[in-house]
């Protein structure tokens, strides 16, 4: 009798479920029929003999566990499993949900699947995604990946090669400038000889790149750059690593910066202006989460209690798009919404209501922007003969509104 196997994704995002698309390859190799379904549907024609469900961010406790009692009960005689991230750090919050529910838990990879291909109808994403390499080496305090993949594995090129099959690639290797240098080019070789748009999504280590890593990734389509600079720690690395991006022709980047965890609001205007300087790279704030958060945006670190979280946010949101303070957004800006130092920056993040602030100095910005377009109405001989002839005492715009008046 052929089997039913229901693959569920509680919370889709934008992240593929790559586990449930290495399951589904499996289920249907063996001859099972394979349904996959994000959220909580309904089937009434499908009785399913194995339930799969997967889990991501830890904030999405609730969800979950409403989704897999749900389905408990509606198919009450089928086996049930849950993995994924947020199972293996939440291990024992999700037994005490599940008591005599008979769901069971899974930690960590399934190595029963990891060497499957990837099924992708289950998503609808135009480009594969897939590791080279599992693990990293440092242990941040802010990091779950070397509590759920403790040792550093190099993939051999026949496992990862045939996760390929668009010719975009979304590499979720967490630490690729730690392998071997043999490994880094092999990798990198086969997207030039392929001619493949890659990007290390999860970002690169600066501390760890080398000349050696951008003579290899000379010629080669990586888009955007991705590093991050989430502590002090890698203060001088990540610069030294923008100017090496810069120096090699790769102009497309992106800094993950960690705010929220051990950082003081004085050291996270430092880190985020150092990157301004360089002008060639997007600034992704990254608020940090506990591991163990079920709900999202609710811890605050020691140093960013008060205000400051909100006042950040709201600063993010009326001045950038989606909070991405992106590059090409001049020094003279970043200080106009941020402030000119350090301690100017944490008073900011400490005002009672940064709304009233903000929108003035938006306003402001609005006028300084339509004043500046008008200036291009005028020939630029005409303004300053006007500004001659009154000896200095007539400002620009008063020459340009003398201008006006003429036409």
């Amino acid at each position: 009798m052929t089997k039913n196997i229901l693959l569920v994704n509680p919370v889709p995002s934008d992240y593929p479920p790559l586990a449930l698309m290495k399951i589904s390859t499996y289920y249907k190799k063996l001859g099972y029929n394979v349904k996959y379904i994000e959220k909580i549907n309904m089937f009434e024609d499908f009785r399913p003999d194995l339930i799969l469900i997967t889990s991501l961010f830890t904030w999405n406790f609730d969800d979950v566990v409403r989704t897999c009692l749900y389905l408990r009960k509606q198919h009450p005689e089928s086996k049930m499993y849950l993995g994924g991230i947020s199972a293996s750090l939440l291990q024992k919050d999700y037994e005490k949900e599940f008591k005599g529910k008979d769901i069971n838990l899974h930690f960590g990879i399934h190595n029963s699947y990891d060497e499957q291909d990837l099924d992708y109808t289950l998503t609808k994403k135009d480009y594969s995604v897939g590791y080279t390499t599992r693990g990293c080496p440092r242990k941040c305090g802010w990091c779950m990946v070397w509590r759920m993949e403790p040792n550093y594995i190099e993939y051999k090129k026949e496992y990862w090669s045939k996760f390929i099959k668009h010719k975009r690639i979304l590499f979720y290797d967490n630490n690729i400038l730690k392998a071997s240098i043999s490994h880094f080019k092999e990798v990198i070789d086969y997207m030039k000889e392929n001619d493949l748009s890659y990007d290390f999504n999860q970002a690169m280590d600066a501390r760890l790149l080398s000349i050696k890593h951008m003579e290899i990734f000379k010629g080669s389509k990586l888009k955007p750059i991705r590093f991050s600079f989430d502590s002090m720690d890698y203060d001088g690395a990540i610069q030294r690593a923008m100017k090496f991006s810069h120096d090699y022709g790769f102009n497309d980047g992106s800094v993950y910066v960690l705010y929220n965890f051990n950082d003081t609001p004085k050291e996270y205007y430092y880190r985020m202006k150092e990157i301004i300087k360089m002008n060639t790279f997007d600034i992704y704030p990254m608020r940090f989460q506990p591991l163990t958060a079920k709900k999202k945006d609710v811890f605050e670190g020691k140093h960013w209690k008060g205000n400051r979280l909100k006042n950040f946010r709201l600063t993010l949101n009326r001045f950038f798009n989606n909070s991405v303070i992106g590059r090409g957004v001049v020094l003279e800006k970043f200080e106009r919404i941020f402030g000119k130092t350090p301690e100017e920056f944490e008073k900011l993040m400490d005002l009672k209501d940064i709304n009233e602030r903000n929108e003035k100095l938006a306003i402001k910005t609005k006028e300084k922007i339509e004043e500046k377009n008008e200036l291009f109405e005028f020939n630029e001989e005409e303004i300053q003969e006007i500004i001659l002839d009154s000896e200095g005492l007539l400002t620009r715009k008063d020459a340009i509104n003398i201008l006006k008046n003429k036409r």
